[in-house]
Protein backbone atom coordinates (compact mmCIF):
# COMPACT_ATOMS: atom_id res chain seq x y z
CA UNK A 1 0.00 0.00 0.00
CA UNK A 2 1.44 3.40 -0.96
CA UNK A 3 0.30 6.59 0.76
CA UNK A 4 1.29 10.14 -0.13
CA UNK A 5 0.89 13.42 1.67
CA UNK A 6 -0.85 16.40 0.06
CA UNK A 7 2.28 17.50 -1.81
CA UNK A 8 3.04 13.95 -2.97
CA UNK A 9 6.57 14.29 -1.57
CA UNK A 10 6.53 11.80 1.27
CA UNK A 11 5.75 8.15 0.79
CA UNK A 12 4.78 5.71 3.46
CA UNK A 13 4.84 2.01 2.88
CA UNK A 14 3.00 -0.12 5.37
CA UNK A 15 4.18 -3.68 5.40
CA UNK A 16 1.71 -5.91 7.20
CA UNK A 17 3.10 -8.30 9.79
CA UNK A 18 1.45 -10.63 12.28
CA UNK A 19 0.00 -9.08 15.42
CA UNK A 20 2.23 -9.54 18.45
CA UNK A 21 1.85 -8.96 22.14
CA UNK A 22 4.27 -6.35 23.34
CA UNK A 23 5.51 -6.91 26.87
CA UNK A 24 5.82 -4.29 29.58
CA UNK A 25 3.52 -1.77 27.92
CA UNK A 26 0.19 -2.14 29.68
CA UNK A 27 -1.33 -2.89 26.31
CA UNK A 28 -3.16 -6.17 25.73
CA UNK A 29 -2.33 -6.30 22.04
CA UNK A 30 -0.93 -3.77 19.61
CA UNK A 31 -1.40 -3.81 15.86
CA UNK A 32 2.26 -4.44 15.08
CA UNK A 33 2.96 -3.58 11.47
CA UNK A 34 6.43 -2.77 10.31
CA UNK A 35 6.05 0.75 8.99
CA UNK A 36 8.46 2.46 6.62
CA UNK A 37 8.38 6.20 5.99
CA UNK A 38 10.49 7.48 3.13
CA UNK A 39 11.38 11.13 2.83
CA UNK A 40 14.05 12.93 0.86
CA UNK A 41 17.39 11.51 1.97
CA UNK A 42 15.98 9.59 4.95
CA UNK A 43 14.07 6.43 5.57
CA UNK A 44 12.51 5.61 8.91
CA UNK A 45 11.46 2.13 10.05
CA UNK A 46 9.06 1.56 12.98
CA UNK A 47 8.56 -1.90 14.46
CA UNK A 48 9.80 -4.48 16.91
CA UNK A 49 13.47 -5.38 17.19
CA UNK A 50 12.79 -8.75 15.57
CA UNK A 51 11.01 -7.11 12.62
CA UNK A 52 14.00 -4.80 12.10
CA UNK A 53 16.36 -7.76 12.30
CA UNK A 54 14.21 -9.75 9.86
CA UNK A 55 14.63 -6.91 7.34
CA UNK A 56 18.42 -6.99 8.03
CA UNK A 57 18.38 -3.38 9.22
CA UNK A 58 19.38 -4.09 12.82
CA UNK A 59 22.58 -6.12 13.08
CA UNK A 60 22.76 -8.80 15.77
CA UNK A 61 25.82 -7.15 17.32
CA UNK A 62 23.98 -3.86 18.03
CA UNK A 63 22.73 -3.79 21.62
CA UNK A 64 19.26 -2.36 22.16
CA UNK A 65 19.59 0.76 24.30
CA UNK A 66 17.86 0.84 27.69
CA UNK A 67 14.82 3.02 28.35
CA UNK A 68 14.55 6.01 26.07
CA UNK A 69 18.24 6.25 25.25
CA UNK A 70 19.24 6.32 21.57
CA UNK A 71 22.14 4.58 19.90
CA UNK A 72 23.97 5.43 16.66
CA UNK A 73 26.29 3.61 14.30
CA UNK A 74 27.64 3.70 10.74
CA UNK A 75 27.65 0.74 8.34
CA UNK A 76 27.78 0.22 4.58
CA UNK A 77 27.78 3.96 3.79
CA UNK A 78 24.80 4.75 6.01
CA UNK A 79 24.30 6.43 9.37
CA UNK A 80 21.77 4.72 11.64
CA UNK A 81 19.91 6.08 14.69
CA UNK A 82 17.83 3.74 16.86
CA UNK A 83 15.53 4.68 19.72
CA UNK A 84 12.50 3.25 21.51
CA UNK A 85 9.16 4.93 20.72
CA UNK A 86 5.57 4.60 21.83
CA UNK A 87 3.68 2.10 19.70
CA UNK A 88 0.22 2.81 18.37
CA UNK A 89 -2.36 2.29 21.11
CA UNK A 90 0.07 2.34 24.04
CA UNK A 91 -0.60 4.60 26.99
CA UNK A 92 1.77 7.43 27.80
CA UNK A 93 4.60 6.44 30.05
CA UNK A 94 3.76 2.73 29.81
CA UNK A 95 5.98 1.99 26.81
CA UNK A 96 9.42 2.93 28.17
CA UNK A 97 10.54 -0.70 28.42
CA UNK A 98 8.58 -2.04 25.45
CA UNK A 99 9.78 -3.56 22.20
CA UNK A 100 8.85 -0.93 19.61
CA UNK A 101 11.63 0.97 17.86
CA UNK A 102 12.28 3.79 15.41
CA UNK A 103 15.28 3.24 13.17
CA UNK A 104 16.33 6.15 10.98
CA UNK A 105 18.78 5.63 8.15
CA UNK A 106 20.44 8.20 5.93
CA UNK A 107 23.38 7.98 3.57
CA UNK A 108 26.70 9.38 4.73
CA UNK A 109 26.99 11.14 1.35
CA UNK A 110 23.71 12.98 2.06
CA UNK A 111 25.00 14.03 5.47
CA UNK A 112 28.18 15.41 3.90
CA UNK A 113 26.20 17.24 1.18
CA UNK A 114 23.97 18.82 3.85
CA UNK A 115 27.06 19.88 5.84
CA UNK A 116 28.66 21.52 2.78
CA UNK A 117 25.38 23.28 1.93
CA UNK A 118 25.10 24.61 5.48
CA UNK A 119 28.69 25.89 5.41
CA UNK A 120 27.98 27.70 2.12
CA UNK A 121 24.88 29.34 3.63
CA UNK A 122 26.87 30.47 6.65
CA UNK A 123 29.62 31.89 4.42
CA UNK A 124 27.05 33.71 2.28
CA UNK A 125 25.39 35.16 5.37
CA UNK A 126 28.75 36.49 6.61
CA UNK A 127 29.81 37.92 3.23
CA UNK A 128 29.05 41.66 3.46
CA UNK A 129 29.40 42.29 -0.29
CA UNK A 130 27.00 39.45 -1.13
CA UNK A 131 24.50 40.71 1.47
CA UNK A 132 24.75 44.23 -0.03
CA UNK A 133 24.08 42.76 -3.49
CA UNK A 134 20.96 40.97 -2.17
CA UNK A 135 19.66 44.24 -0.71
CA UNK A 136 20.26 46.16 -3.96
CA UNK A 137 18.61 43.39 -5.99
CA UNK A 138 15.60 43.53 -3.67
CA UNK A 139 16.09 39.93 -2.56
CA UNK A 140 16.70 40.87 1.06
CA UNK A 141 15.27 43.62 3.21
Amino acid sequence: MILRNKTGERLMYVISRMHEKIRAMNVESVDCELRVEIARGLDCWLGTAQQLRDERLLPDDVDLPPGRVATRWHADGFAFWLRRVRPPGAKRGAWGAGDYWRLERTSLADIEAQRVHLLLLIDADRDERFQAFLRVAGLKT
